[in-house]
């Protein structure tokens, strides 16, 4: 139960960090 929250977790920031490096890459 709670890997499995920890794992939902991290894939949510994973998916954020991603979109907010895209966003830094664009700007440059």
């Amino acid at each position: 139960e709670r890997k499995r929250k920890k794992a939902a977790a991290v894939k949510r920031h994973l998916k954020r960090t991603s979109r907010d490096v895209a966003r830094r890459t664009r700007l440059y």
